[in-house]
């Protein structure tokens, strides 16, 4: 049977490592600027609980678990009142590209990426500028669920206990 997981819970577990432009990689927060607090995941109107706040040019490299089926998400453009910023979103599954966006602004709906990872070892959520410059280009990768055979062992060498009971697993 297969389990969800949502990427940015288990962001230290995989060592999941990022590269940006600007800022620092939100973890279920927009983008954080330097000096400030991040704001809330946004794309459009809603607000996402989940998920990863990036900046271009740049790129999340996930190493996937054994036992991974599938990966999913909606991305968009970071919420701004300026509507600047412009990028490209690319999904790629052990270096070849699985997935390209249209070109994203301020104004585009969040786009539902759906990938299949059977046999995969990596994932990268890599963000591009567009060719005209990274201000504003801040995209949003959020609800990132990665899809994991119930079957597997989830994370190696990993124990997670809870005010000192038994781990959950190990």
């Amino acid at each position: 049977h297969a389990g969800e997981v949502y990427l940015t819970d288990c962001h230290d577990a995989l060592g999941i490592t990022s590269t940006q432009g600007w800022g620092k990689l939100g973890l279920d927060t927009g983008v954080v600027p330097p000096g400030r607090k991040p704001g809330p995941l946004r794309i459009g109107e809603t607000v996402y609980k989940k998920g990863y706040g990036h900046h271009a040019k740049g790129e999340i490299v996930v190493p996937l678990p054994a036992g991974a089926l599938s990966f999913r998400c909606l991305a968009g453009v970071q919420w701004q009142e300026s509507k600047g910023g412009s990028v490209v979103l690319t999904v790629l599954v052990d270096g070849k590209e699985r997935y390209r966006s249209p070109v994203l602004s301020v104004l585009s709906p969040a786009q539902k990426i759906e990938i299949d990872l059977r046999g995969a070892r990596q994932l990268i959520l890599r963000a591009s500028d567009n060719g005209d410059g990274i201000g504003c280009d801040v995209p949003n990768w959020v609800d990132p669920i990665l899809v994991l055979d119930g079957s597997v062992p989830r994370f190696k060498g990993m124990k997670l206990t809870l005010n000192g009971t038994e781990p959950i697993w190990s």
